[in-house]
């Protein structure tokens, strides 16, 4: 066996044995040596006692100095390994006080984090389920800086979230192919929970002094003088809202691509969804939403707010519901 392999006591007293051998076989070679010149027997053990004595202590000497130099080593390396777990925290510190000092929700911060680092890893479908949202927060707020925010389906809570933190805007165009249903608007978006409180988010947002506009745009299935149309038309002006309707004929000349469903808020944000013809054996077209976008870029935003404008100025008011249909 090895001395590497070895027990570590092992090991010291096989140390300490040879380094008795060696000191006994100087002795002895010094007896030899003063045997073989004739000198006397008391020189002869004394010398031979003295250089095995010496021997001892210099292999002993020896081992302290390596032992020193190990310790001064282990020290060293402990030490620099110190200095880099502090540059790291330090750097870490930095980098939270400088995210600090350019924030102006300090006190939601904190209790965000506060609230996070409660639920322990023993909690483990519920820490799972919350640092899963805290990757999704994350994302989301890594695309809003990059300008662009896609949801592979629909998103309500985004619409509503910016309904409660528009402050001086909000500009909508609504088309049959998302926000009705299979009988006109009877049980369309409107008509769900997910539409009703959106409109009372808009009735919140109005009740601030936030001006909403909305456009109805038609197709050829839905009419002017259709009575869900006007149903839904008098939920909005309700609550606030200015209300106009854009029948197909109309339409200025643009391009159909521009001819979208979509939400401008505060001409910052702008929230559009996409939608399917939805492919089951009743075949009743209900239409499905297949994504939800945040368009965040000035000059698309610039975009969509100057279409609007001009489906805003070609479209109509709303009939009086007493009055005859208008052509």
């Amino acid at each position: 066996m090895s001395s590497e392999g070895s027990p570590p006591r092992f090991t010291a007293v096989q140390s300490v044995v040879r380094r008795v051998i060696v000191a006994a076989a100087t002795g002895f070679v010094a007896f030899l040596i003063t045997n073989l010149t004739d000198q006397p027997l008391i020189w002869q053990l004394t010398l031979s006692a003295f250089l095995g004595g010496v021997a001892l202590v210099v292999q002993f000497l020896i081992d302290f100095e390596q032992r020193i130099e190990g310790v001064e080593r282990g020290l060293r390396e402990h030490g620099d390994r110190m200095t880099a777990l502090i540059e790291r925290r330090m750097t870490g510190v930095s980098q939270v006080v400088d995210l600090f000092e350019r924030t102006s929700n300090r006190e939601e911060l904190i209790e965000f984090f506060r609230n996070a680092v409660q639920i322990g890893p023993e909690a483990r479908l519920r820490y799972d389920f919350a640092h899963g949202e805290i990757r999704r927060m994350s994302r989301l707020l890594k695309e809003l800086g990059n300008g662009h925010v896609s949801y592979p389906a629909e998103e309500n809570e985004w619409l509503l979230s910016l309904t409660r933190a528009a402050r001086d805007t909000i500009d909508a165009t609504s088309l049959p192919s998302v926000d009705a249903g299979t009988q006109g608007y009877e049980d369309g978006f409107w008509e769900s929970e997910p539409g009703l409180r959106y409109l009372e988010s808009q009735q919140d947002a109005v009740g601030r002094g936030v001006r909403i506009r909305r456009i109805f745009v038609l197709n050829r299935a839905i009419t002017s003088d259709d009575p869900s149309l006007r149903a839904v038309c008098r939920q909005h002006t309700a609550v606030g809202v200015e209300v106009r309707i854009l029948p197909s004929d109309l339409l200025p000349s643009v391009p159909p691509s521009t001819v979208t469903d979509f939400i401008l808020f505060d001409n910052e944000v702008c929230y559009q969804v996409a939608t399917i013809s939805r492919m089951d054996p009743r075949g009743d077209g209900r239409p499905t939403i297949v994504g939800t976008q945040l368009v965040l870029r000035d000059d698309m935003v610039a975009e969509h707010r100057h279409h609007f404008e001009q489906f805003w100025d070609a479209a109509q008011t709303v009939p009086d519901p007493d009055a005859q249909p208008t052509a």
